[in-house]
């Protein structure tokens, strides 16, 4: 074998070792990249769970305003019907007041960041039970509401509602 022949195969060898370098390189940068993406994958799942919350929350605060506007006017006129009356009745029995009406309970199947089925209870942070599918959960929390009373809210993957 001669000088160059020799210097031509190390050459070679350095070339496929630079290339083999530089695949390694390449996948490395493709898994790091990945990494980040699962991770802005999970950030936008919080975010968006995060919005879920506070939209529940300002509907619940919506809704409560609601119930108690509601009741305020209702017990305006009571108070207008009854005045009239308390007059003509004084030496009877005083007249009850009328309660407020009651939001219902509401519990709510919703899928976790973990992507485990969670049920929670209505404006709480902390869940119930965690289950691996929806249907499980539906079949936990379907005889758990009937018997609290309550309503049953379920959630797509999504987050949005998909049926009460």
């Amino acid at each position: 074998m001669t000088k160059e022949e020799k210097e031509q195969k190390k050459l070679e060898k350095k070339k496929i070792k630079e290339e083999k370098k530089a695949r390694r390189l390449a996948r490395k940068e493709e898994r790091r990249l990945a990494r980040l993406e699962r991770k802005n994958k999970k950030k936008n799942v919080i975010a968006e769970e995060e919005q879920n919350v506070v939209q529940e929350e300002v509907a619940e605060e919506t809704e409560n305003t609601l119930v108690e506007e509601e009741t305020e006017t209702t017990q305006e006129i009571e108070e207008q019907d009854s005045s009239e009356e308390q007059e003509e009745q004084k030496e009877e029995t005083p007249q009850e007041e009328k309660k407020p009406r009651k939001i219902p309970k509401q519990y709510h199947i919703s899928l976790r960041v973990d992507q485990k089925w969670q049920l929670k209870y209505s404006g709480s942070t902390k869940a119930i039970k965690l289950f691996n599918t929806q249907k499980e959960a539906i079949e936990y929390a379907k005889p758990l509401a009937a018997k609290q009373k309550a309503a049953l809210i379920i959630h797509r993957t999504d987050g949005k509602i998909r049926k009460l």
